[in-house]
C-alpha cells in the first residue's frame, strides 16, 4: 500500500522566463504522474466496500453487515465482545453438567449440592418435599437429543419455587468488575403448563466468598419454559456490573417461578454460561478431564481409596491424605463405606484382611492440598503400620 508522490511540480513553470527549456512541458513527465496515480488507486483500500458508520481504522466503531465473511489471511483483533477471543471465557465451571462426582443426592433444602458438581438446585417455600437431584433423567443424559445433563425430581406439596444456582469466588470475578457481562442456559420442565423462569444475580454483602448475606445485582424479564422434550427454552440476560459489584464474588441463580402443587416432576437446566460482553455466544466446550479437575477444586469424591495408616490403639489410629488438585481453602471430610485394615507382614508381604466397621474421623489438621486425620474404628485390630481399603472420602470446599 502506497501514497501518491508527485515526481514534477508543473506550477513552478509558469515563473520561468520564455524559451526557457525547463518551462515546457514534457509528455514523459504527465507519464510518470499517471503511473505514480495508478500504483498508489491499486494498493489503497476501497472504503465504499465497508458498510457505514465507517472505514476500519475509525475512532468509532464501524459495523460490517454480512451473513458470512471469508478472510484469506490472519485476523487480528484485540478481543470478542470485550473479553478473551476464545478459551475459558466462561466463568461457570461445568455448565455442560458432565460432572457428577456425587452422584445422585437426596435433597436437603434450596441449595442442595449434588448431581452435578458445582451447581446446587432445590425447592424453596414447600409445605414438604423430597426427592433427588441427580445427573440425567428422563429427559436428559449425555449426548442425548436434549442435552440436559441435570435435572431434580420433586414430589412436593403447597406452593413454591426450583432453583438452580452456582456461586462463583471472587478469584474468578475480580476482573469483571465495571463490565458488561451476558448470562445464558437451557431450560426445560417435563409435564404441565409453562412455567415463567428468571436469572437473578448476587453477590456476598459483607466478606468476599460468603454467601450467607448477599446482594442483589440483577434480574432479568421472565421467561415461558413450556412442558418439552426438545431442545429446551433459552433464557439470557445482559447487564452491566458497577465497579466492585464482583469485587467479592458473584453467585447465578436460575429460578423457576409459580411451581404451586406438583408431584413427581423433573425440572432441568443445561448450558450455564458467564461471559463478558453483550452477546450470548454458543455454549463453551472444554476437556471432559480439564472440567474435572475444575471442579475438584472445591469438591472430589474418592471411591474404594486406599492408605497407609498407623494404629496406636486397637482402636485408633492416623492417616494422611492428599487431596486430587488443592483446594481453594480448609476442607472437609466425610467417610462412608465399609473399612478394611491389612497389616503388612515382616517381610512386606500382606497379612490378612480385618473388616474394622464403623470408622469415625476427627480431622486434625489440613493444607490446601492434603490433611492429617485421626479415627476410631468400632471392631478391634492390630496395632503398628498398615493399609486402609474400601473407605469412601467426599472432600469438601464448596462455597
Amino acid at each position: 500500500m502506497s501514497n501518491y508522490t508527485q515526481s514534477t511540480n508543473f506550477a513552478t513553470k509558469d515563473a520561468l522566463s520564455p524559451g526557457d527549456p525547463l518551462k515546457i512541458v514534457r509528455g514523459t513527465e504527465i507519464n510518470t504522474e499517471f503511473a505514480n496515480i495508478a500504483v498508489a488507486v491499486a494498493t489503497k483500500l476501497d472504503t465504499t466496500a465497508l458498510a457505514a458508520p465507517g472505514p476500519i481504522g475509525a475512532t468509532t466503531p464501524s459495523t460490517i453487515n454480512a451473513t458470512t465473511g471469508t478472510f484469506s489471511g490472519n485476523v487480528q483483533m484485540a478481543s470478542a465482545n470485550g473479553g478473551q477471543l476464545a478459551g475459558l471465557r466462561n466463568r461457570i465451571i461445568n455448565g455442560d453438567m458432565r460432572v457428577a462426582q456425587r452422584g445422585s443426592t437426596t435433597l436437603s433444602g434450596v441449595d442442595t449440592y449434588g448431581g452435578c458438581d458445582r451447581t446446587f438446585g432445590g425447592p424453596s417455600g414447600f409445605t414438604t418435599s423430597s426427592g433427588n437431584i441427580l445427573q440425567g433423567g428422563s429427559l436428559g443424559g449425555p449426548y442425548s437429543s436434549s442435552g440436559f445433563l441435570q435435572s431434580v425430581l420433586l414430589t412436593t406439596t403447597g406452593t413454591g419455587i426450583v432453583r438452580f444456582g452456582q456461586k462463583i469466588e471472587v478469584l474468578n470475578t475480580a476482573d469483571l468488575n465495571g463490565k458488561q457481562i451476558t448470562i445464558s442456559a437451557k431450560l426445560t420442565q417435563d409435564s404441565g403448563s409453562a412455567l415463567n423462569a428468571t436469572i437473578t444475580v448476587f453477590r456476598p454483602t459483607t466478606t468476599a466468598n460468603d454467601f450467607s448475606a448477599q446482594t442483589l445485582l440483577a434480574t432479568s424479564s421472565a421467561v415461558s419454559v413450556p412442558s418439552s422434550s426438545g431442545s429446551g427454552t433459552a433464557i439470557t440476560h445482559t447487564f452491566t456490573l458497577g465497579s466492585t459489584d464482583a469485587s467479592k464474588g458473584l453467585a447465578v441463580y436460575v429460578t423457576y417461578a409459580g411451581v404451586g402443587a406438583v408431584t413427581s416432576k423433573s425440572f432441568y437446566i443445561g448450558d450455564i454460561q458467564l461471559e463478558v460482553g453483550p452477546v450470548a455466544t454458543p455454549f463453551e466446550q472444554i476437556p471432559i478431564g480439564l472440567s474435572l479437575q475444575l471442579c475438584q477444586r472445591y469438591f472430589e469424591y474418592q471411591s474404594n481409596a486406599q492408605l497407609i495408616a498407623y494404629w496406636q490403639s486397637t482402636t485408633a489410629g492416623k492417616f494422611v491424605l492428599t487431596w486430587s488438585v488443592p483446594k481453594r481453602t480448609t476442607v472437609s471430610v466425610t467417610a462412608s463405606g465399609t473399612w478394611v485394615q491389612q497389616i503388612l507382614a515382616a517381610t512386606f508381604a500382606s497379612g490378612s484382611n480385618t473388616n474394622i466397621g464403623t470408622v469415625t474421623l476427627t480431622q486434625y489438621t489440613s493444607s490446601s492440598t492434603q490433611g492429617l486425620f485421626d479415627f476410631t474404628n468400632t471392631i478391634a485390630c492390630t496395632t503398628g503400620f498398615g493399609f486402609l481399603f474400601n473407605p469412601s472420602l467426599s472432600i469438601s470446599a464448596e462455597l
